[in-house]
């Protein structure tokens, strides 16, 4: 998923993305926030990065775990033993791991659970590129064997998918992020599954261009069936029901790692995660091309546009790509977490048959509504919650009420309403909190309380097993040495709860924490293995042994000051290693170690590594030129700080007005990727002033002639944007002419839909328009200032527009656009 941007686990996931899966270490931005009458409350604590839940018949939850483990939530308890385990075939580096959870339509009577996961064909390379599958378990009881596993999709997996010939059954999982999504069960028994590009997110990656390619699994929305083949009716269907082209729904994406079928038509509506400005809510209808890496966004990425790929499929039009429904820049968030419609009846009828998402990064739920044929009713997106935390994962629970899964606090929570109730809130708090056993404890629910008024019901759980205690203030002894943790829980009497924690800690004195290296004036570069080492001394049992110290290392991204995390890796013992990856520029690492002593009771230290930068400039001759850093276009110059050892692509996008592109002062093609060094660098890209022979669709091409009969040769010839409108008073339009009795052509192809158009042409003199050959404007005289308007329809496609224009005296005003 990139949790980024990166991301769409942590980007966790996903993102992810600059693209990563959002991830856990992030704080939460503010507290929560819901509308009037709404409350939020754990369902299933105390989980290791969970990513995704389903519902069995009975009413029990299953929770995948980023690691590869599946939990049962049984009869409102979390099942000591593992569901499934399968930890041994998930890579879960960085943004990969278990990220997609299904349970079959038909459970009660088969047991088929799916999951979806990137597979670890070696472990001892842990960030290398990988592939992911699709593939089915067996339960018997509450458990579930390994080894009744029939994978589905991904049944070749090795290095990389490009090791393998097109059209193979491989799904990538090349980079560390933007790799497998979600599944969902449609009403016939068919399967909706769907990956990432398994491309670079920090830097323009050819291997993104899969997203386009009907013969690979990358970038897609799937509909297969139970046995992992494609659909009759899937909109590429090829009669082959094992090609892959035979699978695709949709094109086109970067890192949809979430989404849900609108019920009544079973469209997939998905949130995917943009790369450096845009994030979207995209509705996949069938054979539709959602236009990564050609488009961000609704606009065209900078970074891909000189591909081939991409000049192919602009050439076809807008049209040729499904626009997002939704999109928002990274001012407003990074990390696009698709939800679900609320068909329940639990909530007011403001939110009923509304679509509910997310974002990873700014931690807010939204939603918007949309009508029978696809399209966003105006002004229909609603802000619904605020600090939620670590959103991985948001659909509708078996109750009917709003689920999420909270990647950072390892929780599954529950969203509920109760009609004319204000929730309670839970105030607990312990005296003493630390003592040798046995200790009595002095519990206070005092400052809990209810906005409307009700009579408060209490229940505490004390955390070691004894009875629980309904009155407001109890006392308790704990009498074994331990770490405890005491839960208050009010109620109102009318189905508003809410609980708060306190812990105790009997007999023990806090393990104390150390580490030895690196130093917090270590700096990181790119491909450095960073070794790591520390100690734990307990006061009473004296040093923890190595196999109860356990490491976290942590990537946070940062993009213009607003940061997400990655979940990079764990480990346990004294000592331990991690290689930087190339992960973008302002990136960090928190490195955590926890040790417990043999009572459970742990505490952890945290230090920060901060990345070696060096700064790179662009820059242009002439200057002031577009250039493009890792997919980000701007003028020249241009000055980034980058971590040592990075790679970047740069682009010199040709042509430019009159200038065409020469050469990099490095020697490199327009397009080409550079290694940051040990020091300050500088690139200059070089062009010329040239006449184009041809300009791009949807622009004009602009021949200037020193005289008023567009003769001879021209003086200047440059590629110009549409629409004209140029005042150039009594001022010269380009250099090589006079202010008075100049002339000049535009010519232009331009895509059309199929309308009726209005064609408005302005000028002080002579102006003609062509269209297609054919004059529909034609005032070749001298006069003041004046507009003339012709009406033209026109048939979809491509057509060339050609305006005509001659200055004899005084203000020179020449224009010209169309409108529908």
């Amino acid at each position: 998923m990139s949790l980024r941007r990166c991301p769409p686990f942590l980007a966790v996931l996903f993102a992810l993305c600059l693209g990563g899966w959002p991830g856990a270490g992030a704080q939460p931005l503010a507290p929560l926030t819901l509308p009037a009458g709404f409350s939020s409350e754990p369902v299933v604590t105390g989980l290791q990065y969970p990513t995704t839940f389903a519902s069995l018949p009975d009413g029990s939850l299953l929770i995948a775990e980023k690691a590869g483990v599946v939990r049962l939530f049984k009869h409102g308890v979390l099942q000591p033993v593992a569901f499934l385990d399968i930890r041994g075939r998930v890579n879960s580096h960085h943004d990969r791991g278990l990220l997609g959870l299904a349970v079959d339509p038909d459970f009660a009577t088969n047991g088929f659970v799916y999951l979806l996961y990137t597979y670890d064909d070696d472990d001892t390379d842990d960030a290398g590129p990988k592939t992911a599958r699709l593939a089915r378990y067996t339960a018997q009881g509450d458990m579930a064997s390994p080894a009744s596993e029939v994978v589905l999709l991904g049944t070749v997996v090795g290095n990389s998918c490009n090791d393998f010939p097109a059209g193979a059954d491989c799904i990538p999982s090349d980079s560390e992020s933007h790799s497998v999504g979600t599944l969902r069960f449609a009403p016939d028994g068919t399967l909706f599954v769907t990956s990432g590009d398994g491309a670079r997110f920090d830097a323009v990656d050819d291997d993104a261009l899969r997203a386009q390619s009907l013969d690979s699994l990358a970038g897609k929305v799937l509909h297969i069936t139970r046995s992992g083949e494609g659909v009759a009716s899937n909109p590429f269907w090829n009669g082959d029901a094992r090609a892959n082209r035979s699978k695709v729904w949709a094109l086109g994406l970067r890192n949809p790692y979430r989404f849900s079928l609108r019920p009544g038509t079973s469209t997939p509506y998905l949130g995917d995660v943009g790369w450096n400005t845009y994030e979207e809510i995209n509705v996949a209808l069938p054979g539709a091309n959602l236009g990564w890496p050609c488009y961000e966004g609704p606009f065209r990425q900078s970074g891909y546009e000189p591909k081939a790929v991409c000049q192919a499929l602009y050439a076809r039009g807008p049209g040729a790509v499904r626009p997002p429904l939704y999109v928002w820049d990274h001012g407003v968030g990074q990390t696009a977490t698709g939800g679900g419609f609320y068909t329940g009846m639990a909530y007011p009828e403001t939110w009923r048959g509304a679509y509910f998402f997310g974002d990873y990064s700014q931690q807010w739920i939204r939603s918007l509504r949309v009508d029978a044929n696809d399209q966003l009713v105006p002004d229909s997106v609603t802000s619904f919650a605020t600090g939620v935390g670590g959103l991985v994962e948001l659909g509708i629970g078996p109750d009917s009420n709003l689920f999420f899964v909270d990647i950072l606090a390892g929780e599954l929570r529950r969203i509920r309403y109760t009609e004319g109730n204000t929730p309670p809130v839970a105030v607990a708090s312990a005296t003493p909190r630390r003592g040798q056993p046995p200790l009595l404890v002095r519990f206070s629910s005092a400052g809990s309380n209810d906005a409307d008024g009700d009579a408060l019901q209490y229940r505490w759980d004390f955390g070691d097993g004894t009875p629980v205690s309904t009155l407001p203030g109890p006392e308790h002894t704990y009498a074994v040495t331990g770490f405890y943790v005491a839960r208050l829980t009010v109620s109102d009497g009318r189905g508003g709860s809410h609980s708060a924690a306190v812990s105790v800690t009997v007999g023990n004195a806090l393990p104390v924490v150390t580490i030895h290296s690196p130093s917090q004036t270590y700096r990181f570069k790119v491909g450095d293995v960073v070794t790591y080492s520390g100690s734990a001394v307990d006061p009473n049992e004296g040093p923890i042994p190595g196999d109860r110290l356990r490491w976290t290392i942590t990537l946070r991204h940062c993009t213009s000051g607003s940061c997400h995390t990655h979940p990079y890796s764990t480990s346990t013992g004294a000592t331990g290693s991690f290689t930087v990856p190339d992960h973008g520029d302002e990136v960090h690492f928190d490195i955590k170690l926890t040790a417990m002593n043999s009572t459970g009771l742990t505490s952890s230290w945290m230090i920060t590594l901060d990345p070696q930068l060096v700064q790179v400039t662009l820059q242009t001759s002439p200057p002031g030129l577009e250039l493009v850093f890792d997919g980000t276009s701007g003028p020249s110059p241009r000055v980034r700080p980058v971590i040592v050892g990075s790679t970047h692509t740069l682009i010199a996008p040709s042509p430019q007005g009159v200038f065409e592109f020469r050469e990099w002062s490095d020697g490199g093609a327009a397009a080409h990727v550079i290694q940051a060094g040990s020091s300050d660098a500088s690139y200059t890209a070089f062009f010329e002033a040239v006449a184009p022979t041809e300009c791009p669709v949807g622009q004009y091409r602009a021949e200037y002639f020193g005289n008023r009969d567009l003769e001879g040769s021209p003086a200047r010839v440059r590629c110009e944007g549409a629409p004209l409108n140029n005042f150039w008073a009594t001022g010269s339009p380009v250099p090589e002419v006079g202010p008075d009795d100049f002339s000049v052509r535009w010519t232009g192809r331009f895509y059309f839909a199929s309308s009726l158009y209005f064609f408005l042409a302005q000028a002080d003199d002579g102006v003609r328009v062509f269209v297609d050959g054919s004059r529909i404007i034609d005032e070749w005289r001298d006069q003041s200032a004046m507009s003339f308007v012709v009406g033209r329809w026109m048939t979809a496609g491509e057509h060339t527009v050609v305006m005509e224009y001659y200055e004899h005296g005084g203000d020179a005003v020449a224009g010209l656009r169309w409108t529908r």
